[in-house]
């Protein structure tokens, strides 16, 4: 019978264990995860603007964008968006960077960089909905530093 139990309580703890690491990708996974993809050619109007009004404080800060990729997702997650990208850019040894001229609760975006900011990722989100959900169109952008910029 004890053996019986030490062998259970070996397994419990094996599962524990990997339930654990589990959980540590999960907290640190990348905010995209939980969004919706938008289909290629759609919200393309919404997409020019989103672009218009926040990536341009990422292109002062230096930056040149080298992959977007947009998603819907309810403004009511946008802090946990924010606090998904804060873990997943801890990963990669990046931390969340000021962005001058930027209004707290008025501009929803943020800038990840490494120290070297040799690895930079932003998310940028829509003042208003862009669909009959209520979600708002969601930008996800890696960059790139850009000398001229500089």
């Amino acid at each position: 019978m004890k053996r019986r139990l030490f062998v259970l309580c070996l397994g419990c703890l094996g599962a524990c264990h990997l339930a654990a690491q589990a959980a540590g990708r999960i907290s640190a996974a990348d905010p995209r995860h939980f969004m919706q993809p938008v289909e290629p050619g759609r919200f393309a109007e919404e997409i020019q603007a989103l672009e218009s009004s926040g990536a341009v404080a990422l292109l002062q800060s230096g930056y040149a964008i080298t992959r977007r990729s947009y998603y819907l997702a309810p403004s009511a997650e946008w802090n946990s968006f924010v606090s998904q990208g804060d873990s997943a850019a801890a990963a990669w040894k990046g931390e969340r960077q000021k962005l001058p001229g930027r209004r707290v609760g008025q501009d929803w975006v943020e800038l990840w960089a490494d120290a070297k900011r040799l690895r930079a990722e932003a998310l940028v989100m829509s003042q208003q909905p862009v669909d009959s959900s209520g979600n708002c169109l969601i930008g996800y952008y890696t960059l790139a530093r850009d000398p001229s910029l500089n």
